[in-house]
């Protein structure tokens, strides 16, 4: 058996989605040892791995690592997406541009938390029967300072306060990190403001900031509900009880989808290299012509969060080279940011079974501090809530990796039929205690997990 080192091997991506000319002798070096391995009678197993997006070098080698202690005695090739635009992203996350777009989002919450109508109590108690038990919630409504039109006035002040003389100061730089048309002016911000928070103004009329007991558990639909009294809101739907973080979360979701469309412009161009991989000449085409004409050996793609685009990548070029897709008999996706509607564009491959490991809903809507190059905090949820929300081009778009989507979802089952398992944790039924979207592969549970699968 050919020791570690050659077996395990760590593929650094360049700016443009092909192989970095670092990775090109020991890639070529790797595939001609596998040759070898099968041509002296074993049949190697090989698994092609990608972490998630705005990785760091360190931590795209630590998770390569992970991926080679989980597979000792496999074959394993892991994309490193460190250089390019995450290594652009890592000089900027301390400069300029993205030091005023975290004021920016703390002052336009601030400013939006004064537009927040007070809710006051609207009769006593009520208890409602969950499908886990009984729930006791307060009926809420609308007090006088909450109702009516946002003042134009309100809006400018608030524009104000964002759009100060540093944001001429920005807009430079700003422009210089995409097309001078995704740079807003100051009409647009205004009219992206107001949109804003007309659209707080709705979901406030809809959620109250309450938290449920703890026991509740997982979001679930209630049996009963109560008619609410004529003159008033009531608010007393699931999403209302169970999720604390609804209006906080909403408001710096709409503030990026609406004032600040870089974060949008950078998760397009991280999409955008996942896809250039798999073009002609991509360090993914190049590993997929290397793999196809190995009769002899067996692939497993493995993908994490960003890592699941390429993984979805992998499987249509699988469809499109039948020598490599025949090859390919497992797919293990990790919290991915796949929309769910590509992953059902692409038809299963013939001997590949499927297997997903995400977040319960609970846990996705409960994680803040896990995005303190962005929002320095301000947003209490999971990277796959963010992208859903604010970074896809509609908003709420579904995502593979959400159990709010992919949790119940009929096409999901039509399409891959008993190829699919599913697995939301933390789960102690399977042994396995995760509770946050980063570090899937750093969890003991999670790599006996997917060994399991395999």
């Amino acid at each position: 058996m050919t020791d570690v080192p050659a077996q395990h091997l760590q593929v650094v991506i360049a700016d443009d989605g092909t192989m970095d000319p670092r990775s090109r002798a020991p890639f070529a070096a790797w595939a001609a040892a596998l040759q070898q391995a099968q041509d002296g009678g074993e049949v190697p197993r090989v698994v092609l791995a990608c972490h998630g997006g705005l990785v760091g070098e360190a931590a795209g080698r630590t998770f390569a690592a992970q991926v080679a202690t989980t597979f000792p005695d496999d074959w394993s090739l892991t994309f490193l997406t460190r250089t390019g635009l995450a290594d652009t992203l890592g000089q900027l996350l301390g400069g300029p541009v993205f030091a005023w777009l975290r004021e920016g989002v703390r002052r336009v919450l601030a400013a939006f938390e004064a537009l927040n109508p007070s809710l006051v109590p609207a009769g006593e108690p009520v208890t409602l029967q969950s499908l886990r038990g009984p729930v006791t919630v307060q009926p809420l409504r609308f007090g006088e300072s909450g109702t009516g039109p946002v003042p134009d006035q309100t809006v400018d002040a608030v524009l104000q306060r964002v759009t100060g003389e540093e944001f001429e100061q920005h807009r430079e730089a700003w422009a210089a990190l995409g097309r001078p048309q995704d740079v807003p002016n100051r009409a647009a911000l205004r009219a992206g403001l107001l949109r804003a928070a007309s659209e707080a103004r709705r979901l406030t009329a809809r959620r109250a900031r309450r938290r449920a007991p703890s026991w509740v558990g997982r979001l679930e639909p209630f049996a009963a509900a109560p008619q609410p009294a004529p003159d008033h809101l009531t608010l007393l739907t699931p999403s209302a009880v169970l999720d604390a973080n609804a209006w906080d979360a909403y408001i710096t979701e709409q503030v990026i989808r609406e004032l600040f469309p870089l974060p949008r412009l950078l998760w397009a161009r991280m999409k955008q290299r996942m896809a250039a991989m798999l073009e002609a000449g991509g360090a993914g085409d190049l590993v997929v012509s290397a793999l196809g004409p190995l009769s002899g050996i067996r692939v497993a793609l493995l993908g994490h969060s960003l890592g699941g685009i390429l993984a979805d990548g992998l499987i249509r070029a699988g469809q499109r080279r039948a020598a490599f897709g025949q090859r390919i008999g497992a797919v293990i996706f990790l919290a991915p940011a796949n929309t769910l509607g590509a992953v059902l564009a692409a038809p299963p491959l013939p001997h590949a079974r499927y297997a997903l490991m995400g977040l319960v809903d609970a846990e996705e809507r409960n994680e803040t501090g896990q995005l303190p190059w962005l929002l320095s905090g301000l947003y209490p949820r999971t990277l796959l809530y963010l992208i859903s929300n604010a970074l896809e081009a509609r908003r709420e778009t579904p995502l593979f990796g959400m159990e709010k989507y992919a949790g119940s979802s009929p096409q999901l089952r039509a399409h891959f039929g008993q190829r699919l398992t599913l697995a939301w944790v933390p789960d102690p039924l399977l042994g396995v205690d995760q509770r946050t979207h980063s570090n899937f592969m750093g969890n003991p549970d999670v790599q006996a997990w997917i060994k399991a699968q395999l």
